[in-house]
């Protein structure tokens, strides 16, 4: 950016996101994309969240989805697999 500057006579200033800016945030980005996917759909029912997840998709693939039927414990942590 320097060399650029430099290169065509103009100061650039750079203006940085804070680092948790939603622009960054991978859960963010997910929602974002669901909130477009399910376009203004209303979710009421189990039943409707099943039927608009089970097919949506990225890239050609497609999400293994299933009702997890209870509440998690205290202090339980979720592993995300990437």
């Amino acid at each position: 950016m320097v060399e650029l500057s430099q290169t065509i006579g103009i100061r650039i200033r750079l203006i940085y996101y804070p680092p948790y800016y939603s622009k960054y945030n991978p859960a963010e980005r997910c929602w974002a994309a669901l909130e477009h996917y399910w376009n203004g759909a209303i979710l009421d029912s189990i039943e409707a969240d099943l039927q608009w997840t089970s097919h949506m998709g990225w890239k050609g693939i497609a999400p293994i989805v299933y009702l997890i039927d209870g509440t998690y414990e205290k202090e339980v942590k979720v592993c995300l697999v990437s």
